[in-house]
């Protein structure tokens, strides 16, 4: 699994820093146009989701194999791997550079949202896509070798718990980051977040979640699962060292029955 220095970076534990301290508008005019600056980051929110919904429907499959290993299986999960990957290349090849509508960069910071904070937000989806195709691709790889004569299952139930476990981390962070991105906001503008942004989510949730109008406790949730992120990755890197270390004794051993 790549090194990857961020779930979607940290531009979004920055976001509306100022929102605990800015005045909350409430009058129509403000609504409104608070109203328009939810619908731009909806947007970028929710296709974010979907392409996090297709690697939850490959690793569905996967988990299924490993817990019933078989041909018709394997051939289903690596369709579904592939199917996924296809996807979300075909999605990256025909992404461009985000520009936000000027009628929202206008208003955008009246909200207490950094303009550049927001623009970090919305470039950084190009990254998790290219992260989630890597993936993918490493994951079919394995599953390419499960009906040699050589298969590597134990490497892929090693590699897929960890992915797994990131993908449903990186759920609970993105949801948790709306919490943080929209703590401190009235109980009129959450009704709107909730109708435009997490009641139509699909992967990016967390079980029993109860929402923190404390925006620095909400980010101490974030920092947790980027520890643990950061731990797991360092178990699988800690893994391939001894891997390596084990096939590089062997190649010893062979040159020494050689001589």
């Amino acid at each position: 699994m790549r090194n990857k220095k961020s779930l979607l970076g940290f531009a979004v534990m920055t976001m509306f820093s100022a929102a605990a301290s800015g005045c909350i508008k409430t009058d129509a005019a403000d609504f409104e146009g608070f109203q328009k600056v939810v619908d731009e980051y909806a947007k970028i929110t929710l296709r974010m989701d979907a392409e996090s919904a297709l690697v939850d429907a490959a690793y569905a499959s996967v988990e299924k194999y490993l817990e019933d290993p078989n041909l018709d299986q394997l051939q289903e999960t690596a369709g579904e791997v592939e199917h996924a990957f296809r996807q979300l290349y075909d999605q990256y090849t025909q992404m461009e550079e985000y520009k936000m509508p000027e009628e929202i960069s206008e208003l955008i910071e009246e909200y207490d949202i950094f303009y550049e904070d927001f623009m970090t937000y919305a470039s950084e989806e190009k990254t998790q896509v290219v992260e989630y195709i890597l993936d993918l691709g490493d994951v079919y790889e394995y599953l390419s070798y499960e009906a040699t004569d050589l298969p590597l299952t134990e490497e892929l139930a090693f590699f897929f718990d960890i992915l797994n476990q990131c993908q449903k981390i990186n759920c609970n962070y993105m949801y948790t980051s709306i919490n943080y991105w929209f703590a401190g906001r009235s109980e009129k503008e959450l009704a709107y977040v909730e109708e435009a942004v997490t009641d139509r989510l699909i992967s990016f949730c967390s079980d029993g979640y109860e929402w923190d109008k404390n925006q620095a406790d909400v980010e101490d949730r974030l920092n947790a699962y980027l520890d643990e992120i950061a731990d797991l990755r360092l178990d699988w890197k800690i893994y391939l060292g001894e891997q390596q270390a084990e096939i590089n004794q062997m190649k010893q051993e062979l040159e020494g029955e050689a001589e």
